[in-house]
């Protein structure tokens, strides 16, 4: 697992916000169609950090959004439109979301002769579930109960460091604890040493299961970690990892686009004064 990204939050949209107001502004200044004038300014790179972008198709977002929203129905002068007490008009904008890449700090994983563990990452719980989670990833990982694995946050001198933000800290500290469970059971086969059923094997052929590392292709081949402690004369095998950094996708600009339209109903107030209602139909177009 490498790193990861947010799935949600708000602060998009609320700094975009203004930036497609001027648009339609400058549009209507320059007598050209919104849509028109946003494609005729799409950047070839990412205008900020002058890097490619990793794949974006505004352009289709529009097209095609354009065409199932209707709007060459749409009439760019102000109250052209009216129905009854209704006045009509459409309007559109882009979306886009970043992409930031979220790798997970390290994780501190120890094993003790008696089928307990320990998880120490320097996070905070703040009723989100991470404890719980977090147990759940190790033991099943570790091929033990959950209530053989213990684990510990909210202390800066553990390792992590992970912030809860952005809809990233459980998978983060997931990430985390799978690279420590890696090394981990590379740790432990060495302690096996030739005298295991395991002997030969590598992390990446073995699994764990019943309090133990089994052979993925010969599931006989198994020896528990109280075994495999007690032949090296130790009562515990501590490690502490990170996940690899995601450096393959550093020198894109990756976004998410999208193409939003709306069309808004707005009570004159000519008809209708001291009163206001609205009513709105939207639609998008994703990339």
């Amino acid at each position: 697992m490498i790193g990861n990204t947010f799935m949600r939050a708000p602060g998009e949209a609320v700094g975009t916000f203004a930036l497609e107001v001027a648009m339609d502004e400058l549009a209507e200044a320059l007598g050209m169609d919104p849509i028109e004038l946003r494609l005729k300014n799409e950047p070839e790179k990412d205008p900020t950090q002058g890097l490619p972008f990793s794949s974006r198709e505004v352009e289709k977002a529009f097209r095609d959004g354009a065409e199932r929203f209707g709007w060459s129905r749409r009439d760019p002068r102000p109250r052209a439109r009216q129905e009854g007490e209704w006045l009509i008009g459409m309007g559109c904008a882009t979306g886009t979301c970043p992409y930031y890449r979220m790798p997970g700090g390290a994780a501190r994983l120890t094993l003790t002769r008696d089928g307990q563990a320990i998880v120490d990452v320097a996070v905070h719980e703040m009723g989100m579930g991470t404890a719980t989670v977090q147990t759940q990833v190790t033991a099943e990982r570790l091929g033990l109960p959950m209530d053989a694995v213990r684990f510990n946050y909210g202390d800066s001198t553990l390792p992590g460091l992970i912030m809860a933000g952005g809809s990233q800290q459980t998978a983060a500290i997931g990430a985390s604890v799978i690279a420590a469970h890696r090394t981990l059971v590379g740790e432990l086969l060495k302690l096996a040493g030739n005298d295991s059923p395991l002997a030969g094997l590598k992390a990446d052929e073995v699994a764990c299961r019943d309090g133990g590392l089994c052979g993925l292709e010969d599931e006989t081949r198994f020896e528990s970690y109280a075994s495999i402690l007690g032949r090296a004369q130790r009562k515990s095998v501590c490690v502490e990892a990170e996940p690899p950094q995601p450096m393959e996708t550093m020198h894109w600009s990756m976004h998410s686009h999208a193409a939003m339209f709306c069309e808004a109903a707005v009570m004159s107030l000519r008809a209708n004064r001291g009163s206001a209602a609205s009513s709105a139909r939207s639609t998008a177009a994703g990339s």
